[in-house]
């Protein structure tokens, strides 16, 4: 197998945008690892995998994993109904055919996965691997489910048997904090975003948009400032645009359109390290005061609570309705919108950073991904092989592993060229039997967040749908303060917590809907912050701040 170099891309922001690109190797396979055996397995109600003091780490992996056949079972959300059993895809075979490990799915739809993973606990059949369960959001973590004799304790094994995952976290301390505990424990092990050659994060896939040939027929540039975007479209409803701004129910889209402007986030986000929540900050009360202004002038769509969180209707757009929306995706919204309006040649939607306040300001935004992906792989604690488990996963951030899990088996669904780029054959692009392109292959891929979660392999689908990569330029050009989603709670903060939080949400998101179309006094305000603390605002915000300061003291 050979190795491939794998650049991990680490942008730092300052006054200047500074790359750096760290070169780390995925590791070939020339030779057999030893046998494995289940000498390492933990006690039927352990919590760790023990090794022996002298085993050494590997420095690569090699293939196949195992002389002789060997089996493990794993527990995975998988809908696919062109081929039911993921071990008749020619992407898995050629997995199993590299690493000599034969894989025991257990299948689980996405509308089935609550039950099936609810039974799954109440019984003593756990799987060797699970993976897509939800268990990032472990009642009082990870740690609280290796405590619970449910999850092992990867750390050793990590260390030990998974050179290629290791190798990655080493090289980013941001990410390495991503993937451990607060007690500097590998449990889960997390998908890594990645390009078709390197670590790096998604590019933002969704964001604030404007049909700019309404605006060029208007004669207004693209506008960026709070007082712009009234301007820009109150000429817009002057013009008889029904709906100038198609505002979605939170008020602010799915990246915070118009709200960061006002130095906020709706929820809760960090300052230097210090955890705030928006809607008690200074800038909310301005951010619903302008919303109410627009509302009242008609600039807004009257029937704002009823438009989904992240959809912008292709209805409005098509009869030009609507000037701007503040949500867009690329790939589900965005590449649909471009087909069905064909015959709507001047359609010319373009995406735009977030408001600012003054010329100048610099854009942010509720950032979509990071370095790690979706939930991560636990290795049970009722698995009979944990040193061949943590081998199999680690093949998983391997570039063969990464082309088998999203690409499929080469010169059938994919292609490399000479340049090293990749590229789906005719029988996905072009399928001879009229499937689209996604569907096509599926007949060849499993495609999930498993090892190296590749989100360039979807941009092949949209190859010449204008604007598709600029807009995701764009919308990735902008700041953040968000708090980190790997943040974890204890057992006992988060049962506090989430008993606190449910009521608050509810409190919030029915206020800012009667504050925005009037039915709110204006000078209500100072009430609802008291509400609000009342309410518990002050521990959810303790509890929040605990869980950043456990966060930033990971690896230390």
């Amino acid at each position: 197998m050979k190795g491939f170099l794998c650049k991990i891309l680490n942008r730092i922001t300052a006054l200047a945008l500074c790359v750096l690109l760290l070169a780390t190797i995925f590791t070939g396979c020339q030779k057999s690892n030893d046998d494995t055996d289940s000498s390492d397995t933990a006690d039927s109600r352990g919590v760790s995998a023990t090794v022996a003091p002298e085993q050494t780490a590997l420095k690569e992996l090699m293939l196949p994993l195992t002389a002789q056949k060997e089996e493990l079972t794993v527990w995975t959300i998988y809908d696919n109904n062109s081929i039911p059993e993921p071990n008749n895809l020619p992407g898995v075979k050629a997995m199993e055919a590299a690493t000599n490990v034969h894989i025991n799915w257990v299948p689980v739809s996405v509308s089935m996965a609550s039950e099936k993973f609810g039974l799954m606990l109440s019984s003593s059949e756990l799987p060797d691997i699970i993976y897509g369960a939800g268990l990032a959001d472990y009642p009082g973590g990870s740690e609280k489910g290796v405590e619970d004799g449910f999850l092992l304790d990867c750390t050793d094994l990590v260390n030990l048997y998974m050179p290629n995952y290791r190798g990655f976290i080493d090289a980013d301390s941001a990410l390495k904090k991503e993937v451990m505990t607060d007690a500097g424990k590998y449990i889960g092990i997390y998908g890594l975003n990645s390009s078709d050659t390197a670590i790096e994060g998604e590019k933002e896939y969704a964001g604030l948009a404007v049909r700019k040939d309404i605006l060029d027929s208007l004669g207004l540039d693209i506008p960026s400032t709070i007082s712009e975007w009234h301007d820009a479209l109150t000429v817009a409803k002057n013009a008889g645009m029904a709906k100038p701004l198609l505002l979605t129910l939170n008020g602010y889209g799915f990246t915070g359109s118009f709200i960061t402007a006002f130095g906020i986030y709706p929820e809760f986000y960090q300052v230097d390290n210090t955890v705030k929540f928006g809607p008690v900050e200074e800038g909310y009360k301005n951010w619903l005061d302008t919303m109410r202004q627009w509302y009242s002038e008609g600039l807004i769509d009257p029937d704002f609570m009823i438009n989904p969180t992240g959809i912008a209707d292709a209805q409005n757009i098509m009869n030009d309705t609507s000037l701007a929306f503040t949500t867009i995706w690329t790939y589900t919204s965005y590449g649909a919108l471009l087909n069905r309006l064909t015959n709507n040649e001047k359609c010319n939607i373009t995406a735009v950073t977030n408001p600012v306040l003054n010329k100048g300001d610099t854009p942010y935004v509720i950032k979509s991904s990071n370095g790690a992906s979706g939930n991560p792989a636990y290795i049970t604690s009722r698995c009979k092989n944990p040193k061949l488990a943590a081998m199999w996963l680690d093949y998983q951030y391997t570039q063969e592993g990464m082309l088998s899990n999203f690409y499929g088996v080469e010169n059938e669904s994919y292609t490399v060229a000479s340049d090293k780029t990749l590229s789906f054959t005719d029988k996905v692009m072009k399928n001879p039997d009229g499937l689209s392109a996604t569907e096509a292959l599926k007949y060849y891929a499993r495609g999930n967040g498993l090892g190296l979660y590749n989100w360039e392999y979807l941009e092949h689908f949209y190859l010449g749908a204008e604007g598709l990569l600029e807009s995701k330029n764009i919308w990735d050009d902008q700041k953040t303060n968000m708090l980190s989603r790997r943040i974890t709670l204890t057992e006992e903060e988060g049962s506090s917590y989430n008993s606190l939080y449910t009521a608050i949400q509810t409190m919030v998101r029915e206020y800012a809907a009667k504050y925005i179309m009037g039915l709110e006094a204006q000078d209500s305000y100072d009430s609802f912050k008291n509400s609000l603390q009342d309410s518990g605002l002050g521990e959810c915000l303790g509890y929040q701040q605990a869980a950043l300061d456990r966060y930033n003291n990971r690896g230390k």
